[in-house]
Order: C-alpha cells, then sequence, then structure tokens
C-alpha cells in the first residue's frame, strides 16, 4: 500500500475517501461479521456469539492450536479467543435484531481493530476523508429497518442520486456491474468461481493473492523463519506441527496461508519485543 500511496502524491492527489464504516448499510458484506442467513438464523445472543467465532476463527481452529502450540499454550489460547467473543457483546442487548447486535460488534471492535491501522497509513501521504462515518449519514442509516441494511440498495440510492456513471464500473471482486443487485453480484461470483474450478479460469478476483505469494515471492522469508531453530526451539511451538503446516502449504495440499502469517507475525513480534531485536525491512 505504501508504494502506491507515494503515486498519489505523483498524481497531485491530496484527498482520499475511504468506505470504512460503509457496511452498516450493507451488513450482508460485512468481511468476517457478514450478517448471512446462518447469523439470521440464530435465535439466541449464544448463538450468534457461536456463529460469528465460527467465521471469524479463519486463521487457526481449535485442532490448529493443540498441533501447532506447546500444550500450556494451546488451551488458554482457546480460552481467550471465546473470552474475547464474549467481552465484545458486553452491552450489547440480546433482544435487538441479529443485524443490530452485529452492527455493534462491528463498530465497536472491527473499525477500531482494522480500520485505525489503515488511516495511519494513508494519512502519511494524503487527507482522509470517510462519509459513511459522518454523524448524519450513520443516524439515518440505524434508523432503518434491519434487513433494509443488509444488502447494497441503500449504496446503489445514494450512487443513482448522486453520480449514476459510477454504477456503471465493474466490481472487480465480482466482475458485475456495481449497479447490479445483491442477487446479480452473488450469482456473477458464482460464476466465476465454477470458470476456475473447472478450467483453471479467474477473470475477477481479489487484488491480493496471498497463497501465491507465500509460495512464491515469501516462500524464504517464511522458511527461513518459521523452521528456523530459534523459532522451533522457542518452547511455543510444536515443531511437527509447524513443519506440517509449511509443507502443507507449500507443496499446494491446502491453503493455510492465513495460519503461516498469524505464526509469522507472532514470531517477528517475539524477536523485536522479546528478544530485542531491532527492526529490519
Amino acid at each position: 500500500m505504501m508504494s502506491t500511496l507515494d503515486r498519489y502524491r505523483d498524481f497531485g492527489i491530496q484527498i482520499a475517501l475511504r468506505g470504512h464504516g460503509g457496511e452498516l448499510a450493507r451488513m450482508q458484506w460485512a468481511y468476517e461479521l457478514a450478517c448471512n442467513r446462518f447469523l439470521r438464523d440464530c435465535r439466541t445472543q449464544s448463538d450468534v456469539m457461536a456463529q460469528l467465532f465460527r467465521q471469524m476463527a479463519f486463521g487457526l481452529t481449535d485442532a490448529d492450536c493443540d498441533a501447532l502450540f506447546a500444550p500450556e499454550l494451546a488451551k488458554p489460547l482457546r480460552d481467550a479467543a471465546r473470552a474475547s467473543m464474549e467481552e465484545a457483546f458486553d452491552g450489547v442487548d440480546a433482544s435487538w435484531n441479529v443485524i443490530d447486535q452485529v452492527s455493534c460488534v462491528f463498530v465497536q471492535e472491527y473499525l477500531r481493530r482494522q480500520s485505525v491501522p489503515s488511516l495511519a497509513q494513508l494519512r502519511s501521504r494524503v487527507e482522509v476523508r470517510m462519509p459513511f462515518l459522518d454523524r448524519e449519514y450513520v443516524d439515518a442509516v440505524l434508523k432503518l429497518a434491519p434487513m433494509e441494511r443488509l444488502g447494497t440498495r441503500v449504496h446503489r440510492h445514494l450512487l443513482a442520486r448522486h453520480n449514476p456513471d459510477l454504477l456503471r464500473i465493474t466490481n472487480a471482486n465480482t466482475g458485475a456491474p456495481s449497479g447490479a443487485g445483491d442477487f446479480t453480484q452473488r450469482l456473477y461470483r458464482k460464476t466465476n468461481g465454477y470458470l476456475k474450478r473447472f478450467f483453471g479460469y479467474e477473470r475477477y478476483k481479489h487484488y491480493v493473492d496471498v497463497p501465491a505469494w507465500l509460495r512464491g515471492p515469501l516462500r524464504p522469508h517464511i522458511e527461513s523463519v518459521l523452521l528456523d531453530k530459534r523459532t522451533l526451539h522457542r518452547g511455543l511451538y510444536r515443531e511437527d506441527g509447524v513443519r506440517e503446516l509449511v509443507n502443507a502449504h507449500m507443496s499446494g495440499q491446502q491453503d493455510r496461508g492465513p495460519a503461516l502469517l498469524l505464526l509469522l507475525f507472532l514470531e517477528l513480534w517475539n524477536r523485536q519485543f522479546v528478544d530485542g531485536e531491532s527492526w529490519r525491512c
């Protein structure tokens, strides 16, 4: 991102508009907190927390904790993750609609954990404005019925009123026009998935291809850190589990990119803040 931001200066761009908070009007697309049919079928807040935990625990499972970490660390990790989910729901009324409950957690937890670091990067180069977090806009959106804040209807309405030309731009994640309805967007995404599965062809995909990066240009760095004796003998990890994880991803048997990155970040953190090693780019 930083190299891209440097180009902003070259082009004379001074202000960047960001969509942070826009998910409040389209909670069906709110990343790991997406209000899908499984969440909407939940009847109790405990059910909501359990489903959200399944959606958000995409990097490491309970089985991964046992396979990758020393026994004295695996259980505290599992317990802390669930305690964190319960803490996120403190003050969230269990009688609210599920979409309202998840929206509250999205604002309280996701925005501050994900958006703040992103904004810090952007603000090092340009002025940043976030129209979807303007108080007047948020107040108006939250007055809508929960089901009206599920799909992209609000966003399409705003664009149609103020700049309809933007609705013709292709959504790079699906291949559908940005003005297409939610069903059409899902249909395009599904078709794209079939093309990839049966023909090895993916016309539209996310701009970050983490699995390929880790098997390609980042592979030497991943292996030099995670398979280093210093890492494996730190006392935090199970050596056989770490080796199996690395081999499974690098051989193409599985996509374990998120798990590899989590282990890499944990080890780099230990090297800097526990071992006192200076940061090197």
